[in-house]
């Protein structure tokens, strides 16, 4: 996955990405397809602190889901879905928008 497709910008994940190398949470491994690229992946301190934060992520949320009827949490959930299905298409036709205007810009030049 690139940057572009995560709508990231570069500079910050380069600086995310050598902090976590230097802390050993993540390896780089050359692409040889591809000199310019390479591929990053967890390292067994990464995907244990990974699994520890995303079970804290699921406490914390049915904590704060606890609050709601099951009725209720279903209809929430339902609603979010929607909106981010909505919010998807939003910015992929803000992106499409984008690419027209950089195209003819080039076009014109």
């Amino acid at each position: 996955m690139t940057c572009v497709e995560t709508d990231l910008e570069k500079s910050k994940v380069s600086r995310v990405v050598a902090q976590l190398l230097k802390k050993g949470l993540l390896q780089k491994q050359d692409d040889p397809a591809d000199q310019r690229s390479f591929h990053l992946s967890l390292t067994a301190s990464g995907r244990k602190l990974y699994w520890a934060m995303y079970a804290d992520a699921v406490a914390r949320n049915e904590q704060w889901m606890a609050v709601l009827p099951k009725k209720q949490r279903v209809q929430f959930l339902a609603s979010l879905d929607r909106l981010m299905q909505h919010s998807q298409r939003l910015l992929e036709e803000e992106r499409k928008a984008v690419a027209t205007v950089r195209q003819t810009r080039v076009t014109r030049n």
